[in-house]
């Protein structure tokens, strides 16, 4: 299996979120995107794989040494190795991975956030800068563009908030913002006996609507040549908010529990948004 194919694979493996974005995008820019989407996808893994926070770091040292190697021409991992004939289109952009990295940390250290613009920066690095190459890749150009990317990978992690967010507090990992808790009367401490109240189910309301209000953002401040670039996020965004607005209706009482699209819905709403993108 050589290295564009391990890419591919890692992609299949993707949730299904992903695999609809890359599904509709142009054939020519296919293996671009699934390169660069593979090696996110392992970071991700850096966490759940290394228990030990001391071992997770030294794991991602060596993905910020391999970011140097990938932009020195000699990258190592099969990975970015796929990604190495693709760089051109991600030129001086080496910081914009380590964003990314800084993200992956972030969720080591299990966030906790003071204010929204922390919940922001925190999503620009899960997700936004993420955003940000895939739309240079796929031939994004203007600092318009470029910004229309940031906030659809932004609402994208702002919706994933307002669905798991509960759970995730539940387990004690807290992604909603010190100050939007106090906003909403929450107690910091989000657990089994106040997750159905309805402060908590204003909260995940709340963010839901900061996601779709950005969202609708970025739709509406992308210049009209370069909104094809945007596909891939364009797709994100919608099915994230199309999750969080399901999350919203169960109500907070079943936060703990997955939500998930069914597969048809979740194709036709994919192949919309990306209808739309054009």
């Amino acid at each position: 299996m050589n290295q564009a194919e391990q890419a591919e694979a890692k992609v299949a493996a993707a949730p299904l979120d992903l695999r609809l974005a890359l599904t509709f995008i142009l054939p020519e820019q296919r293996a671009a995107q699934v390169a660069l989407h593979a090696v996110y996808l392992e970071l991700l893994e850096v966490p759940r794989e290394a228990r030990d926070p001391g071992v997770a770091d030294v794991k991602l040292r060596w993905w910020e040494e391999e970011f140097a190697m990938l932009y020195a021409g000699k990258a190592r991992h099969p990975l970015t190795q796929a990604l190495a004939p693709h760089l051109p289109a991600l030129k001086g952009r080496q910081a914009t991975f380590l964003d990314l990295i800084t993200g992956t940390r972030m969720d080591i250290d299990g966030a906790g956030f003071d204010s929204f613009e922390d919940v922001k920066r925190y999503c620009y690095r899960h997700s936004g800068a993420l955003a940000e190459l895939s739309a240079l890749l796929a031939g994004a150009g203007s600092e318009e563009a470029l910004l229309s990317a940031r906030m659809l990978g932004n609402a994208t992690c702002i919706a994933d908030i307002a669905t798991r967010g509960v759970a995730d507090a539940l387990q004690g990992r807290l992604f909603f913002a010190a100050e939007d808790l106090r906003l909403h009367g929450v107690d910091k401490h989000i657990h089994n006996g106040t997750q159905a109240d309805d402060s908590v189910q204003e909260l995940v309301r709340d963010y839901g609507d900061r996601a779709q209000a950005m969202r609708a953002a970025a739709t509406q401040s992308a210049p009209k040549g370069e909104r094809r670039a945007l596909t891939v996020w364009h797709v994100r965004s919608t099915l994230a908010l199309k999750r969080a607005h399901k999350q919203e209706h169960l109500g907070s009482r079943h936060a703990a529990e997955p939500v998930e699209l069914q597969p048809l819905s979740a194709l036709f709403t994919a192949w919309n948004a990306a209808r739309k993108a054009k």
